[in-house]
C-alpha cells in the first residue's frame, strides 16, 4: 500500500458546455482519492455554467470558481495554475469523464516512481454505454520512461499528445505556462516541457479518462469542413523547432508529425478550391517546407511521390496547382475507363 499525503490541484477551463459540465464536475466530486481542490475557470462563458460553477462551489468547500473574460483555453488553464496550492496539478476538459481512480492511481504512479509526469490511457465516447465499467487494481506498475521516449511515443500515437490524461508535478509550471491566443496549445506545451532534461513519466496503460467526442467541437468543426487552421502549423512547427534546438533523438519522427496531419489538407483545399479561408494556412505550410527542404527529402515515412508534391509545394504553390488539378482529371478519366488512379500514388 502506497502512502498518498500529496495535494492535487485539478483544474476546469469553462466555456459553453451547460449540458455537459454537471456530469464533469460530479465525475471529479466521486473521486475515491479526496484530498484535492477544484478550480473551476469561467473563461467568459455566455450560457448558464458561470452560475453552475457557482452552484456547485456553495455545495462543496473543495471548489473554487474564478471568472475571467474570454481569454481562450490556455488563458483559462493559466489562470488556473495561478491559484493551484497542490503539489500535483491536472487539467480536465469541461466537457469529459474522469475514472473514479484518475487521481489515485495517476498519483501513485507519480509518488511511487518519482516523476514528474503520469499519464494514462484515454477512452473516446460518445454515449455513456462506451465508457468502460470494469473495476481497477489497487495500484497498477507504471512504465517509467525520459520525456524524449515518452513524446515520441506521443508522436507516433501510442499515446495522446494532450495535458487532460496526465498529473504534472507543480515544479514544471515553474517555467513553462500554456501559449495564450493559439490553437493545438498541447502542442506547443509538449515542446516547452523538452526543454525539462530531468523529467521522467510514469504511464499507466489504464483507461482513466474518458474523452467526449461531439460534433460541435473545435476539433470536429475543423475536420468536417476543408479548413485547417494554420496555428496547427504554427504549434507543429514549433514542437519541431523545440526539438532541434533541444537535440531531441528522433527528429524524423518529430517532422513527420508535424507534417502528416496539415498536409491532408493540401489537396481537398485544391479540390474545392477553398483558397479564401486557407491562404494563411497555405502559406505557412509552404513556409514550414521551404525552410526543411532536406528533411522534406529525407523524411522515409512518406513516398517518393508524396515528398515530391511538398517539395513542388515548397516551389511554387500556382505549380502544385497545376499537378493537383491533372490528377484531379486523371481520376476522373480513369472512373469512366473503371480503372483504379490509385493503385500506383498518382491519384488525389
Amino acid at each position: 500500500m502506497i502512502i498518498i499525503c500529496s495535494k492535487i490541484s485539478i483544474i476546469v477551463p469553462v466555456y459553453k458546455v451547460e449540458q455537459f459540465l454537471p456530469q464533469c464536475i460530479d465525475s471529479i466530486l466521486a473521486q475515491s482519492f479526496a484530498d484535492f481542490e477544484l478550480i473551476l475557470v469561467d473563461d467568459g462563458s455566455p450560457d448558464n455554467c458561470p452560475a453552475i460553477c457557482d452552484e456547485y462551489a456553495a455545495r462543496d468547500s473543495r471548489i473554487s470558481v474564478t471568472h475571467q473574460k474570454n481569454g481562450g483555453l490556455s488563458s483559462a488553464r493559466n489562470a488556473g495554475i495561478a491559484k493551484a496550492s497542490g503539489e500535483y496539478l491536472c487539467f480536465i476538459d469541461s466537457d469529459d469523464l474522469l475514472s473514479p481512480e484518475y487521481c489515485k492511481m495517476l498519483l501513485e504512479a507519480a509518488v511511487s516512481t518519482e516523476a514528474k509526469i503520469a499519464s494514462c490511457r484515454i477512452v473516446r465516447f460518445s454515449k455513456h454505454h462506451d465508457i468502460p465499467s470494469h473495476e481497477y487494481p489497487e495500484f497498477d506498475e507504471a512504465t517509467v520512461m525520459c520525456y524524449t521516449d515518452f513524446l515520441r511515443k506521443q508522436m507516433n500515437r501510442e499515446i495522446e499528445i494532450g495535458v487532460c490524461n496526465k498529473l504534472f508535478h507543480r515544479s514544471v509550471f515553474e517555467t513553462i505556462h500554456f501559449m495564450p491566443g493559439k490553437l493545438h496549445e498541447d502542442i506547443i506545451f509538449a515542446g516547452d516541457l523538452l526543454s525539462l532534461l530531468d523529467c521522467t513519466v510514469a504511464y499507466l496503460d489504464v483507461p482513466l479518462y474518458f474523452y467526449r467526442q461531439r460534433e460541435d467541437s473545435i476539433i470536429n468543426r475543423q475536420a468536417n469542413s476543408v479548413k485547417c487552421s494554420p496555428d496547427r502549423v504554427y504549434a507543429g512547427n514549433y514542437l519541431w523547432e523545440c526539438a532541434k534546438k533541444s537535440h531531441f533523438p528522433y527528429l524524423e519522427d518529430c517532422f513527420f508529425y508535424v507534417l502528416q496531419y496539415p498536409w491532408s489538407f493540401v489537396d481537398p483545399i485544391y479540390v474545392h478550391i477553398d483558397f479564401a479561408k486557407n491562404r494563411a494556412f497555405l502559406q505557412l505550410m509552404q513556409v514550414v517546407i521551404r525552410t526543411n527542404r532536406q528533411m522534406c527529402r529525407n523524411l522515409s515515412q512518406f513516398s517518393g511521390i508524396q515528398r515530391k508534391r511538398m517539395l513542388l509545394f515548397a516551389r511554387s504553390k500556382i505549380l502544385y496547382g497545376f499537378d493537383a488539378y491533372a490528377r484531379l482529371f486523371r481520376v476522373y478519366v480513369y472512373h469512366i475507363l473503371k480503372l483504379d488512379a490509385y493503385a500506383d500514388g498518382h491519384g488525389i
